[in-house]
């Protein structure tokens, strides 16, 4: 399964197309936008804005944000739907996360969703249940391997508990609601999806209000043919 096609299957299992109506989209890393145009396409966008700290970056169909010093700058409650594709333990998380969420929580209207797709470094007791290692130092050693591979600075990368992430977002106006998890992975990476809703009530892809627990126990039980052990959060505004 490609990448394109892997996110948006994930996606749509908590936000089917029809749950969001020509929406005004915002990608938070857009690396070569390749997911971004699939994403946009998928729901439909009507607008769609990728924010980067590349100088220079062009991209067609895709008013380019920049976002080097944290800041989102679109006009207040414009955006129906944001992602961030492996990008947030990219960010510094004393002060260019706070002010990274805190924009986007500006920017984003009521009800917007967002999700969030990232390596999930949990506590060891959870590291060993859920996967072949016995520690978070032997993770964290994993993933900066990869990293170098593709001529990052693992100095600069934080790598997030998923709860410790969730209750962070939280602070900002989001309301974690439920999680998704793929199965645990061949390659032993771990890595999170998250979607966050701004406003409204606790809802099921059926339609039908439930609580955060029992969204995480139907979705968890999907099983996805995928390299990376992978879960969704659902938030919503408070």
């Amino acid at each position: 399964m490609n990448r394109v096609k892997q996110r948006i299957e994930v996606m749509n299992m908590l936000l089917p197309p029809h749950k969001v109506n020509k929406p005004v989209y915002l990608d938070i890393g857009i690396g070569d936008a390749t997911i971004t145009l699939g994403v946009a396409q998928h729901y439909g966008a009507s607008k769609i804005y990728g924010a980067t700290n590349i100088a220079n970056t062009k991209i067609k169909g895709i008013e380019i944000i920049d976002t080097s010093d944290y800041i989102i700058r679109l006009p207040n409650e414009s955006v129906d739907l944001a992602t961030a594709f492996m990008s947030l333990h990219h960010i510094e998380p004393k002060h260019g996360l706070p002010l990274m969420i805190d924009s986007l929580r500006r920017v984003c209207k009521k009800g917007a969703y967002f999700f969030v797709r990232d390596h999930d470094v949990g506590n060891e007791e959870r590291i060993k249940q859920q996967s072949s290692f016995k520690t978070k130092q032997q993770v964290v050693d994993y993933l900066n391997s990869i990293h170098i591979k593709y001529g990052d600075d693992p100095l600069t990368i934080t790598y997030w508990d998923k709860f410790d992430l969730c209750r962070f977002i939280e602070r900002y106006g989001f309301k974690h609601l439920a999680d998704y998890n793929y199965p645990l992975p061949p390659s032993r990476v771990r890595d999170s999806h998250s979607r966050v809703r701004l406003s409204g009530s606790q809802v099921h892809p059926s339609g039908s209000q439930v609580r955060p627990s029992e969204v995480r126990d139907t979705f968890k039980t999907k099983k996805i043919n995928n390299k990376q052990m992978i879960y969704h959060s659902l938030f919503i505004a408070i």
